[in-house]
């Protein structure tokens, strides 16, 4: 089973309520912050695989615009593009109204 921690309350740091922060295993020991009903939330998915969820915690990223290369050289610029993406937030998806969302 998959467990997911979510952030719940106000913002801290970069984190947002609704945040995606972590997902473990069954039965992982989660500290007395993250059990903390007004900072976190912890969703449990009985009999789902961790690995189906940890996409969810990916970084946003803001990728360098490769509009104007032509598309026969896109391919040269690619590895960089992706090096030195820009990581807007800590986190992609957030949980909206018991929906995962990309922000």
């Amino acid at each position: 089973m998959a467990e997911i921690l979510v952030k719940a309350g106000v913002q801290i740091n970069a984190y947002e309520p609704g945040d995606i922060i972590v997902v473990r295993e069954d039965g992982f020991k989660w500290g007395k912050s993250e059990l903390d009903k007004s900072l976190f939330n912890v969703i449990k998915f009985p009999g789902e695989p961790v690995e189906k969820y940890q996409g969810f915690v990916e970084e946003l990223k803001k990728f360098p615009d490769l509009s104007s290369v032509p598309i026969h050289l896109k391919h040269l610029f690619l590895s960089d593009a992706v090096i030195n993406a820009e990581t807007v937030k800590p986190r992609k998806y957030q949980i909206v109204n018991n929906t995962v969302v990309s922000k």
